[in-house]
């Protein structure tokens, strides 16, 4: 259950997506089909895509080839490197403020 990191997180991540690249939004609550978790279904927090994404999608989003496409993990405040389509670079730095 999202408590009130997780919507500063949430808006944090907003803000970053405006600042730089205003073509791209973040969609809160996102059905995305998974493997073994709650019947092949989950609900994330929220997903980063372009504007118009998710137009004329059903409920449910299925990865590509049938699999995300990468995982990666990094420490708090260090800086994040986005792959394509994203192609820019979270600082986390303000992260820090709010990990548990």
């Amino acid at each position: 259950m999202p408590d009130g990191n997780h919507r500063e997180i949430f808006v944090w991540l907003q803000e970053q997506c405006m600042q730089h690249r205003p073509d791209l939004r973040v969609y809160g609550e996102s059905g995305v089909r998974t493997e073994a978790y709650q019947k092949g279904r989950a609900r994330t927090d929220g997903a980063v895509a372009l504007k118009g994404h998710f137009k004329g999608h059903g409920e449910w989003s299925q990865p590509r080839d049938g699999r995300y496409q990468q995982k990666a993990a990094h420490s708090w405040g260090s800086p994040v490197e986005l792959p394509e389509p994203l192609r820019f670079t979270l600082d986390t730095e303000e992260l820090k403020d709010y990990a548990d």
